[in-house]
């Protein structure tokens, strides 16, 4: 039997919009900086701007929606200092009804006159309950002059709300795509009886409850999409989802299960989020974990995934994807490992890291660019000098088009330019410096971007020749040039 996680969302947003970008959707606003369901809450959410605000409605005594969580009002209001009402724990039989007091049992009058600001912070006290005309109002001035707004999506806690959010609608003419509505598995028909043509998203517990008919019929009955529990996504889930057009949808984020990244990366793009300033800080790294070559230089984008196995997911050099070929973009052969076993670190054309002693992880051969072994006229050194300075020099002659050179140096794939070297065609050039401590590489690179040499210089500054020369991880300087 299946499990219905959470709640269906009826939307009536343009279809397109949703898939523009990785979408932030504020749980109850921002309720790490403000107090939580309240218009104050709303209007810092939307001036980040979030994509999308979450809330939730409870029916008044008198039958108006009001934007409360809880089943009860204890936590978010001061409803326990009213005289005859008990909200300290153990303390439900001292209320009239016997259980703590709720949204039902009073009417809006009564409900304004709540402070339910001041459990958050004493800068907030007075904050009143909004009721959901007041939280769509709120929204509406972000809808103006054609531009897509930040719509509030109202989950629904109680049957009956159906007919009256509908009038709420069509009395005060709110733009239609301002409202996006959660209801429970009661309420789904009365949704599409109310607001026929509304796009739905069905959320299930586990996504593994789901076979791929089951996504077949959720798409053929029209729905929008779904959203599951994120430890369970897997990547033939999320491409099934895509395959039948249907929107995949995470609240798991705002509770556990899979971080943004890992989901980002397997084709979710939407997050219910607790920290929506966090989140939005970071989405420039979120759309570079899309598996997308979004730079258009023919490789994917950072994947978000932790190479270097340190428990922690990698951070990308290039935020924006915008640097063609950086190393951002190098994926899994540039773990620093040997994963082909043939003595090398791999190196980023091979990208299946399963090419023994291919060019990719061996660097040139000697004629194919000057490298120094033996290459008449070409030569380039790395010797001790006084006072332990490293000389760099190449002889007469250097490559035809080539005059600005770049000499790096690097340690376990981390590359930093020492200084950018002028070659005077048909003279010998040197250029000397003090080394690091420790074992180091150093690359010349030309402007072209053709390796004219790659050795390594041990800790004693002795050159490296032959079988014994170092061989970097990554090579993001040949890839860029200088």
């Amino acid at each position: 039997m299946k499990k219905y996680f959470l709640f269906l969302v009826l939307s009536i947003i343009a279809a397109g919009a949703v898939d523009a970008k990785i979408l932030c959707i504020s749980h109850r606003g921002c309720r790490l900086t403000h107090p939580e369901n309240t218009l104050v809450c709303f209007d810092h959410a939307a001036t980040l701007p979030v994509d999308w605000i979450e809330t939730d409605s409870w029916l008044s005594k008198d039958q108006v929606p009001m934007l409360h969580h809880d089943i009860d009002m204890c936590r978010t209001t001061n409803v326990g200092d009213w005289s005859g009402y008990d909200c300290s724990p153990g303390g439900e039989a001292n209320n009239p009804l016997g259980r703590y007091p709720r949204v039902k049992d009073f009417t809006v009058a009564e409900l304004k006159t709540l402070d339910c600001g001041s459990w958050f912070d004493p800068a907030f006290a007075g904050e009143p309950m909004p009721s959901l005309e007041e939280g769509l109002e709120a929204v509406q001035s972000t809808w103006q002059s054609g531009q897509v707004g930040v719509p509030l999506i109202v989950e629904i806690k109680d049957v009956g709300q159906a007919p009256i959010i509908r009038e709420i609608m069509e009395r005060r003419a709110f733009h239609p795509d301002s409202l996006i509505i959660w209801a429970r598995i009661h309420e789904w028909n009365a949704f599409q009886n109310e607001m026929p043509g509304t796009r739905r998203i069905r959320g299930y517990y586990d996504p593994r409850d789901l076979t791929e008919q089951d996504l077949a019929d959720i798409a053929a009955f029209g729905e929008f999409g779904i959203a599951a529990m994120s430890p369970w996504y897997t990547q033939e889930f999320v491409d099934l989802t895509k395959q039948y057009n249907l929107f995949l949808y995470s609240v798991a984020a705002a509770t556990g299960g899979m971080n943004f990244y890992d989901q980002v990366a397997l084709g979710v793009v939407g997050f219910h989020s607790q920290d929506p300033e966090n989140f939005l800080s970071n989405r420039s790294w979120l759309q570079c974990v899309d598996g997308i070559d979004n730079d258009g230089d023919g490789d994917i984008d950072f994947d978000g995934l932790d190479r270097n196995l340190d428990w922690t997911v990698d951070v990308p050099a290039d935020a924006e994807c915008l640097n063609r070929l950086d190393r951002a973009e190098i994926p899994q052969c540039s773990d620093g490992r040997d994963n082909d076993a043939d003595t090398y670190y791999d190196y980023p054309n091979d990208l299946g890291c399963v090419d023994a002693l291919d060019i990719d992880e061996s660097g040139p051969n000697a004629g194919e660019v000057p490298d120094g072994a033996g290459v008449p006229g070409q030569q380039l050194t790395v010797n001790r000098a006084g006072g332990d300075d490293i000389v760099i020099a190449w002889s007469a002659s250097c490559s035809p088009g080539d005059s600005n050179y770049g000499v790096y140096e690097g340690v376990q794939g981390s590359w930093s330019s020492a200084a950018p070297v002028t070659c005077d065609t048909g003279g010998a050039t040197s250029w000397s410096f003090t080394p690091s401590t420790g074992s180091r590489y150093y690359l010349v690179v030309p402007q072209a971007g053709n390796v004219e040499g790659l050795y390594g210089v041990d800790s004693s500054g002795v050159q490296r020749t032959g079988a014994a020369r170092c061989y970097p991880q990554v090579s993001g300087a040949c890839g860029n040039g200088i």
